[in-house]
């Protein structure tokens, strides 16, 4: 079972983030432009401030993101083949099918692409908590200090 309260939890502090952002602009009167969206914000702030740290770590995420549903694509592809044929047993050659997917070579690759998703993932995770903790916390710092 999903836990949804950590998903929950982040998705407010962000809101709330945000808002701390556009109070401190708009008080400030900074020529910085207002984003609905949380990470877009912190890019506009870095850009007026200078530096990129934010924004690369960022861009890095999104793009290994994007990789890890890529790469996770062909056990999905497998699983739902699997289920087909474990459902429809009498209208596919069954015996072919899990011929293939029961060859040791087909499971290895799958084993490691499965591997792989789960490594994204960790630093996926690693990687958010730093850029929400220690690298969004040093540009709200410079933004208050500016």
């Amino acid at each position: 079972m999903t836990h949804v309260g950590p998903v929950l939890s982040a998705t407010v502090e962000q809101a709330e983030e945000l808002r701390r952002l556009h109070t401190i602009i708009t008080e400030r009167d900074l020529p910085i432009p207002l984003r609905d969206d949380f990470a877009e914000q912190c890019t506009a702030v870095e850009q007026h401030l200078g530096g990129d740290e934010f924004t690369n770590l960022s861009r890095r995420i999104r793009r290994i993101n994007a990789l890890s549903g890529w790469i996770a694509a062909p056990v999905l592809i497998a699983a739902v083949v699997l289920y087909v044929v474990g459902k429809f047993t009498d209208l596919l050659p069954v015996d072919d099918v899990l011929t293939l997917f029961l060859n040791p070579v087909v499971i290895a690759v799958l084993a490691v692409i499965l591997v792989s998703v789960l490594g994204i993932a960790l630093w996926m995770r690693s990687a958010n908590r730093r850029l929400l903790g220690p690298v969004y916390g040093r540009l709200l710092q410079r933004l208050t200090t500016a």
